[in-house]
């Protein structure tokens, strides 16, 4: 036996397919796999009462647990930054109405403050703000 036949890749190639035999260049012979025909998927058939569940082969299991949403209670940081929401609207409106530095300022500033889980809510204050600022200041 030479060295470059010990060594390096073994790899199996099949040299024949005969009946469903596999011939392998080694001199080995194997089963190919059995074919797999087209199932029908397992799917839901009936729901019973009690969360018992009926499939389409006639077995029987539990269905999905029920998912329950917990009411979130509002601690005192969500309460803070509702509260820093509404004063940036109030502030907006102001300015809205008056038109001036000093508004625009506090307006600018309130925008600011608010968090990031209010972005929709902060990016329409934020264009009235802009669109006040396209018409001028009232001196």
């Amino acid at each position: 036996m030479e060295a470059s036949e010990s060594y390096g890749p073994r790899d199996k190639k099949p040299v024949s397919i005969n009946n469903n035999i596999v011939e392998y260049n080694d001199g080995t012979y194997k089963y190919q796999s059995r074919p797999k025909f087209n199932q029908t998927p397992k799917y839901i058939k009936i729901k019973h009462d009690y969360n018992i569940v009926e499939y389409n082969d006639g077995t029987f299991g539990y269905g999905a647990r029920p998912a329950t949403t917990k009411s979130e209670k509002k601690n005192d940081l969500l309460l803070k930054r509702a509260q820093q929401l509404q004063n940036a609207e109030q502030l907006v409106r102001e300015f809205e109405k008056t038109h001036t530095i000093n508004a625009h300022r506090k307006a600018q500033r309130a925008v600011n403050i608010v968090s990031f889980e209010y972005s929709v809510k902060k990016h329409v204050l934020q264009e009235r703000i802009e669109n006040v600022l396209k018409k001028g200041y009232v001196k």
